[in-house]
């Protein structure tokens, strides 16, 4: 996991969460990156102030603390993000999302065949689930 963040290692997309001037704690994805300044905008999905919700914040790289990537397993889940990389046009992103739904969808797909053969037997049957 990150800590504190430097230019070194954020970048667009990146979740994080820090403090605005204000003190108030914001959760949100990297929009922009000030390099001259220090600073970077996020995008505020979560907020103990509810009216910087959706709106874009700029903060101080020293204010600011990178979250770890979490690992996305369900469909609803990703599509939810794929939804997200095509509002903020983020090709790599959606990419990579898109990609991963396809590997979840094959293995659901090849997991439903071997299903379907091993139950052929059907429900409540003699022989399901190695049962004789």
């Amino acid at each position: 996991m990150r800590w504190w963040i430097t230019m070194n290692n954020v970048q667009t997309a990146d979740w994080v969460q820090g403090y605005t001037r204000n003190g108030e704690l914001v959760h949100g994805f990297v929009e922009a990156i000030d390099i001259e300044n220090g600073t970077i905008q996020i995008h505020v999905v979560a907020s103990d102030n509810e009216e910087a919700v959706g709106t874009g914040v700029e903060l101080k790289l020293r204010r600011v603390k990178g979250l770890p990537e979490s690992e996305i397993e369900g469909q609803d889940s990703l599509a939810s993000l794929i939804d997200l990389a095509l509002a903020t046009r983020d090709k790599e992103w959606f990419d990579q999302l898109t990609a991963r739904l396809n590997v979840i969808r094959s293995r659901n797909s090849q997991r439903g065949q071997a299903l379907g053969q091993e139950n052929a037997a059907g429900p409540n049957k003699p022989g399901l689930y190695g049962l004789r």
